[in-house]
């Protein structure tokens, strides 16, 4: 519902869809169309830090966008277009969170990575002032300082300090936090232990041995260890901070002896690394997801990995076969997105480790190898239904040989292949329950 009030703004609800960038905003010089608005603004304004800041936490309910119409005559209304004087890094990020595409190709991956799970938002809050001169007005309320009392007044650091609880704490509470919401502790037993968790955390081979990436003052961890070490090194940081067996005024010499003899040797721990990801995933429930904005529909979001099946790990471990498990692992753990070319590699090794096991001649290609009588015998299938099978193995056997052998081409269609070894999940099971028959 539209609200006019005396100095002649009107608040609104809008979809992104009705929005554009300002062509003219302060942030950028002048420009000819958005693609080239949004380029100035991921080059210059951290764009990418925004979206997954957004894409965590959603968009500041207490700041509403300053809008105004495409066309200067047109009465307001559903399908109204509209400009943003306000708001232009918050509406960029937005878009690129629904649209990865749009991002340069130097963030597109972060940005990817942050949109996974994403739906836009079916309205956002928004205030059209049409009048150039009270636009201006308000844009310098906003960001030109304090002016005497009239602008925004920023916190000294002592104010900082008594809101925050300093910097240094900042990490220590949100993993506190993600500690409780996993049940390693209560929030009773929680109490006394963010002074000397903080003195820990600031200590670089402490974070490292966590898996922790960033600074010590950031909100939004980012984990580099599965989530399993993550967890069990966790809880022995967590042990240190309730007993403080180090003392509460441990020195840096002592930290790193810490580190390198207990936290970096406690047993189940491996020493895998993956590919940085937030502490807490973003995740949308089913029921809370809000319709589809009118206009544009909603691009689907895609898997970002080779989708893992316990039937197969649980088959490949009972043939002991060490090689097509780690194989198997690998290619299921790695970010498709991210590693498209390597993937490419490690299906086509998958599949001539899993062929070979079965009897396959080292002169013989897989593909050759699993023709359509194969495929018949080992209980596939009939027909025209194994069709996708089989060009899905014809795929992954010429994107492996082209992506290894020659020096520019390659695979960098992640979804294809996501997609042909799902469609080749009943070619691989066939084959382990084979192997194990023979014995």
């Amino acid at each position: 519902m539209n609200k006019a009030n005396p100095t002649g703004s009107v608040k609104v609800t809008v979809r992104l869809d009705q929005l554009f960038l300002s062509m003219s905003n302060p942030r950028h010089k002048a420009v000819d169309g958005e693609p080239e608005a949004i380029e100035r603004l991921c080059r210059t304004e951290n764009i990418d830090v925004l979206a997954r800041d957004i894409a965590l936490h959603g968009t500041n309910p207490a700041e509403r966008l300053i809008l105004f119409p495409v066309d200067e005559t047109e009465e307001l209304g559903d399908d109204t277009s509209y400009y943003v004087a306000e708001g232009n890094r918050r509406v960029c990020a937005l878009k690129l969170l629904n649209d990865p595409d749009l991002a340069p190709a130097n963030i597109r991956d972060s940005i990817t990575a942050s949109a996974a799970g994403w739906v836009s938002p079916a309205e956002l809050d928004a205030v059209v002032i049409r009048d150039e001169a009270d636009r201006n007005l308000w844009l310098m309320r906003i960001h030109d300082g304090e002016q005497g009392g009239r602008g925004r007044k920023s916190w000294d650091a002592e104010q900082k300090t008594r809101f925050f609880g300093g910097n240094r704490n900042v990490l220590a509470q949100s993993l506190l936090d993600y500690a409780e919401r996993k049940g390693m502790l209560s929030s009773e037993d929680r109490k006394g232990r963010i002074s000397h968790f903080s003195r820990l955390l600031s200590n670089a081979l402490v974070k490292d041995a966590l898996g922790i990436e960033g600074s010590s003052s950031s909100g939004d961890p980012m984990r580099n260890r599965p989530k399993d070490d993550f967890d069990r090194v966790l809880r022995a940081l967590l042990d240190e901070a309730g007993t403080k067996s180090l003392g509460s005024q441990v020195r840096k010499t002592e930290i790193n002896e810490y580190a390198r003899n207990v936290l970096q040797k406690i047993e189940g721990v491996s020493g895998e690394r993956i590919e940085a990801e937030p502490l807490v995933p973003v995740t949308v429930e089913k029921e809370d997801s809000p319709a589809t904005p009118k206009g544009k529909p909603a691009k689907p979001k895609g898997a970002v990995n080779i989708k893992h099946d316990d039937e197969i790990a649980s088959l490949l471990q009972s043939i002991g076969a060490a090689k097509l498990t780690s194989l198997y692992y690998s290619i299921c753990t790695i970010n498709a997105a991210h590693h498209t070319p390597l993937l490419a590699i490690g299906a086509w090794s998958f599949f001539e480790c899993l062929s070979g096991s079965l009897g396959r001649k080292d002169l013989v290609p897989f593909k050759d190898f699993y023709q359509k009588s194969k495929l018949e015998s080992l209980g596939v299938g009939t027909g025209k239904e194994l069709n996708g099978p089989l060009k899905a193995l014809e795929r992954i056997a010429d994107a492996g040989n082209i992506t290894k052998h020659h020096k520019i081409a390659a695979n960098f269609h992640a979804p294809q292949l996501i997609n042909d070894m799902e469609t080749l999940r009943p070619v691989i099971l066939a084959t382990l329950r084979e192997i194990v028959k023979n014995g």
